[in-house]
């Protein structure tokens, strides 16, 4: 939500900040940079607005799949796992790349609790439960 909300417009200050080197260097020798610096903000804006709309997509599926294993069902710690994956790549990519350090350290939290999930999510206690649930 960070990122819908402020993060497209931080990201393209700071590109222009990381681009503002080369861009001086070419309007030294007469290059009109404005265009540049333009599309370079578009792109990182609808990058960013991609990004935020998988780590939403992807955590709201690990929510509702996550409260559907109150139950101990199978199917969902499969889909528990299947939508961890994408929001450990997400977060990784998120953590990874160009950020503020907010979006930074939620994209370090967000990667080690999926990995959690899908370790928590396969340990033999919850087979445990889910075996004594289906035997009930």
């Amino acid at each position: 939500v960070i990122m819908l909300t402020a993060g497209a417009k931080l990201i393209a200050e700071l590109a222009t900040k990381e681009l503002g080197d080369v861009t001086a260097g070419l309007g030294d020798i007469g290059v009109d940079t404005s265009g540049i610096m333009n599309s370079a903000a578009s792109l990182v804006e609808d990058t960013f607005k991609s990004r935020s709309y998988v780590a939403i997509v992807s955590g709201a599926a690990l929510l509702l799949f996550g409260l559907a294993m109150i139950n101990a069902a199978t199917w969902a710690r499969i889909l528990v796992t299947i939508f961890a994956v994408p929001a450990l790549a997400i977060s990784g990519i998120i953590a990874l790349d160009l950020a503020s350090g907010l979006m930074k350290g939620l994209g370090w939290a967000g990667v080690l609790c999926s990995i959690l999930v899908i370790i928590f999510t396969w340990l033999s206690p919850n087979g445990r439960y889910a075996k004594a649930r289906k035997a009930a």
